[in-house]
């Protein structure tokens, strides 16, 4: 067995031993004091060799809160398909019916702050704040929000861009008034208000159209880019071929800029990609696409983007790289980051892609960067550090701040 293999095992028994602390008979949600539901969904999970798989069993789960009220939470809003490195990151679930396991996560709201402080306090490493702001992501709610809305005064850009990243994510509307004042604060570094601004994207909530529309014409290239991708988004989920378009099979869950194109031709879709006649839009499909099909060729395609079209674009490639993970484009990546004249977002990016793929020669360059005169760069490569270590790792999750705090409340 190779190392990735080691690695795989090691989580699987994680996930098989988690699964055995489950309890078999039911837990009533009222019993427990002082909590709130976060998140709910009837599943079912199924193990293989490779993959820990969420499968549906229910359209949708009414549970019942402290006071009494009900909630219906469609099945779709927690994870559907997760790899083993992605799991979950909750070990507090309860399981409410014998015949169909009812998946919820109960978190006390002094247990969230707790977790905030950790991610607010500029004295901790970077490292440590960004497993508390992805734990923040996943719990999700409004003190989730409202911890990491705190949070974009720091000095920190590559901090500030992740928090606008996780509140889009997160798909919650309560965030749209943080993050548009984010988007509007022309004192906020380029690649933080881009970021707010995919995110607004990404809620998807059409009461934010006008704003995108003003700031598609924004003086720094950017932002408006992004705003442009963004009011397309916009136009999409509200057109019919939202609700016709049919991408189901898809392995990665993040919320993206695009759609992917229905196109599946590896040089048609390399030839969309890297015409710069196209709407920017159109390109960003073929690259979802391309990202979609998760083949070395397909990444070794989409690596040729790296050296074409605006800052936004080759950031955008380095992501979905990231996202891939396969090893036969370390060294395009490793060419980004070493070089001084790329944009500081860009090199970023291609730094974290190379933390997840976390093979011997991606770690050698994010150590090698690691002081790097730009901040972006070696706080970037700190925190792709501790990815790659998390991968070789057994560690069950990397958003283990909740974990730690409920096991050891004295240490976060």
């Amino acid at each position: 067995m190779g190392k990735d293999g080691k690695v795989i095992e090691k989580k699987m028994a994680r996930v098989k031993g988690w699964l055995k602390e489950w309890p078999g008979e039911d837990t009533r949600y009222s019993s427990v004091s002082g909590t709130t539901v976060l998140s709910a969904a009837v599943y079912k999970p199924t193990l293989n060799t490779s993959r820990f798989t969420w499968q549906p069993v229910d359209a949708s789960l009414s549970i019942i809160f402290n006071g009494g009220g009900k909630e219906r939470l469609m099945a779709g809003a927690a994870l559907i398909k997760v790899s083993v490195k992605s799991i979950n990151p909750f070990r507090n679930l309860y399981i409410s019916s014998k015949s169909e396991r009812s998946v919820c996560v109960m978190v006390k709201n002094n247990e969230i702050e707790a977790i905030g402080r950790v991610l607010a306090d500029r004295g901790r490493p970077l490292k440590e704040r960004f497993r508390a702001l992805f734990t923040l992501s996943n719990l999700g709610g409004s003190a989730a929000i409202t911890a990491i809305g705190s949070c974009f005064s720091d000095p920190s850009a590559l901090l500030k861009h992740e928090l606008a990243y996780c509140l889009g994510q997160m798909g919650d509307t309560e965030a749209i008034p943080l993050l548009t004042k984010v988007l509007q604060d022309v004192k906020q570094e380029a690649m933080v208000r881009h970021e707010a601004g995919e995110a607004l994207g990404a809620i998807g909530d059409p009461s934010v159209l006008e704003l995108l529309e003003k700031y598609s014409h924004d003086p720094v290239v950017e932002v408006a880019e992004t705003c442009q991708l963004a009011v397309g988004r916009l136009r999409w989920l509200a057109s019919e071929n939202a609700n016709t378009d049919n991408f189901s099979g898809c392995e990665f869950l993040s919320v993206d800029p695009t759609p992917p194109a229905f196109e599946t031709d590896i040089n048609r879709l390399r030839e969309r990609l890297l015409d710069e006649s196209l709407p920017l839009f159109e390109r960003y499909r073929a690259m979802f696409s391309l990202r979609n099909i998760n083949t070395g060729e397909s990444a070794k395609a989409l690596a040729q983007g790296l050296k074409c079209g605006s800052a936004l674009f080759r950031h955008e490639i380095g992501y979905v790289l990231g996202q891939m993970s396969n090893d036969v484009v370390v060294e395009d990546l490793a060419a980004v980051v070493r070089d001084q004249s790329e944009s500081g977002m860009v090199r970023h990016e291609a730094a974290e892609a190379l933390g997840s793929i976390a093979s011997d020669s991606a770690m050698a360059v994010l150590k090698e960067y690691l002081g790097d005169s730009a901040r972006v760069v070696r706080e970037s490569c700190e925190v792709a550090l501790d990815m790659s270590e998390y991968e070789h790792s057994g560690q069950f999750q990397y958003a283990d701040s909740l974990v730690k705090l409920q096991e050891q409340p004295n240490t976060v």
